[in-house]
């Protein structure tokens, strides 16, 4: 029997849940910075960002967002709230969007 190959559609939607899969695991290296880590994925999921599956990567008090948010103005904001967070010394951005651009309305 002939193996299938996967679909591009079939692949994106692999990519897309397994970025979904990673959100809520921080990242640090030490205990300090993992509950740095945590404080920070918490406000993002209070923040109830759409369709975002961001993880907090947190080294010496400076998170780097990792991971996928709905539009760009949705990367902003990620970055805000997690500057916001008492003890974080600067945030970096590795996000990426679902959307290009915003739909105006």
């Amino acid at each position: 029997m002939k193996k299938q190959r996967p679909t591009p559609l079939a692949s994106l939607a692999s990519l897309a849940l397994a970025a979904l899969a990673f959100t809520g695991v921080a990242q640090a290296t030490t205990p300090a910075d993992g509950q740095l880590a945590q404080q920070v994925e918490q406000a993002l999921r209070e923040a109830k960002l759409r369709h975002a599956a961001v993880q907090a990567v947190v080294v010496d008090g400076k998170v780097s967002l990792r991971g996928w948010v709905d539009a760009p103005n949705d990367v902003l904001r990620a970055m805000q709230l997690a500057a916001a967070v008492p003890g974080v010394e600067g945030v970096t951005s590795d996000l990426r969007t679902w959307r290009a651009t915003e739909r105006h309305f």
